[in-house]
């Protein structure tokens, strides 16, 4: 940018010989940048010499200044001095533009990592990262998240000595710090306080988008009860993910930019006030983000979620009180997700909090539904939510409970939880 401000300046206000001379100057250097390649030697080196090619420089436009002070005494010369200097000094210029934007790579005989112990709560590896050389400071206090199995293999790699640091560093750019697995040739890029993997750091800004995902395995399950029927036999055939906790205040704000109302502003707390066609411009977005399908789930799956290959009364128990926000114990209000306990496939909050639309459309009694897991389809009047919510009785949040809406209706106390098919 600054060598083509130059170029700019020396075309409008220089003369031809002025031009000419800076041309050459300039194709030089450009037909040299292989050879200036060829003499970027370390970074000690890069720095010496930009300190010294400022001192030309410096001189450079003292010696033209000295000269127009001299020609305004003798009576003032049309010859730009100014421009002059430019041209001298351009290719000096260039060369320090050159080092400043060159990589210098780093490796381990420069850098130096200390491992601490796993932190099996955090699931993950402490580590300090340091340059031990002069001309640049690096000092991070870092971390590698890796899965318990995972951890014991990268312990033993790292303790073999195939893992080392590397940092990228330019003059004019922070540095960009890995770690170098050569046993498996995979690389551990450092952002926001942690080495992780590029699949796994796309994962982990998935999460600011949308809950945490359970497995739910293929099965059968009888759907409905007594009051909510016909009970009837329902076979999953395909495997699915449905999120642990409804989305919240704070995924939704991450993937809409803005809340739909006005709510209580807590970011862990379950967005609701939420229409079904709201959910529906959540989840394109969503999944133009991630580059995934997610969706609601099915009503089937959610209550086959919701059992969790149990018969209880509840989402994860007979016990209200363990398991579920309702009227006896939220003072009305919803509740920060997972505070409650889970079910048996790890899922909060399918009892209580806020209802949960799904995919179906609403109707009456299970007559021709799917019995395969599908969402049943049809005009679209109504949809269907699930669960119950935190101003509801015992008796509006068993694991059976369903309601119908309009697609367009936002209500206090109606959220969702995203699903997805598995491969």
């Amino acid at each position: 940018m600054i060598l083509r401000s130059i170029l700019a300046m020396l075309l409008a206000l220089c003369g031809g010989a002025v031009w000419s001379g800076y041309s050459e100057a300039a194709q030089e250097v450009s037909e040299n940048s292989p050879q200036l390649e060829a003499r970027f030697t370390t970074l000690e080196a890069a720095i010496a010499e930009i300190a010294l090619l400022d001192e030309r420089i410096a001189e450079i436009e003292s010696l033209y200044e000295e000269k127009a002070k001299r020609a305004s005494k003798l009576g003032g010369a049309d010859t730009d001095f100014q421009m002059l200097a430019l041209a001298e000094a351009a290719p000096l210029r260039a060369r320090i533009f050159a080092l400043e934007n060159h990589v210098f790579i780093l490796g381990a005989e420069s850098l130096e990592t200390e491992l601490a112990d796993y932190d099996k709560v955090k699931k993950e590896f402490p580590l300090r990262f340091r340059s031990t050389i002069s001309a640049v400071r690096i000092a991070k206090k870092a971390s590698i998240p890796l899965a318990s199995a995972e951890a014991k293999v990268f312990q033993q790699q790292w303790a073999a000595g195939h893992i080392k640091p590397q940092a990228k560093v330019s003059l004019s750019d922070d540095p960009v710090l890995a770690l170098i697995n050569h046993a498996d040739n995979t690389t551990l890029t450092f952002a926001a306080g942690s080495f992780m993997t590029a699949e796994a750091r796309k994962n982990k800004l998935e999460l600011t988008f949308r809950p945490a995902m359970a497995a739910i395995p293929v099965g059968s399950f009888d759907m409905g009860s007594a009051d909510y029927g016909p009970v009837h036999s329902v076979i999953l055939k395909r495997a699915f993910e449905v999120s642990i906790t409804e989305v919240t205040q704070g995924h939704w704000r991450a993937v809409m930019g803005k809340d739909p109302v006005r709510l209580n502003g807590c970011d862990a707390c379950p967005i609701e006030k939420v229409s079904w066609d709201d959910v529906q411009v959540y989840l394109q977005k969503l999944n133009a983000k991630t580059g995934k399908q997610y969706r609601l789930p099915s009503e089937a799956e959610w209550e086959y979620a919701c059992r969790g290959g149990v018969n209880q009364k509840f989402c994860g128990g007979n016990e209200v009180n363990a398991v579920a926000w309702f009227a006896g114990n939220s003072g009305i209000t919803s509740h920060p997700v997972a505070s409650k306990q889970a079910n048996a496939f790890g899922l909060f909050d399918m009892s209580g909090n806020v209802w949960e639309w799904v995919a179906d459309d609403y109707q009456p009694s299970y007559d021709k539904a799917p019995v395969d897991g599908n969402a049943r389809q049809g005009s679209g009047a109504t949809r269907v939510v699930r669960g119950g919510s935190r101003s509801m009785s015992e008796l509006g949040i068993g694991a059976a409970v369903r309601e119908g809406f309009e697609p367009t209706f936002r209500f206090p106390g109606i959220g969702f939880r995203i699903a997805h098919t598995l491969p």
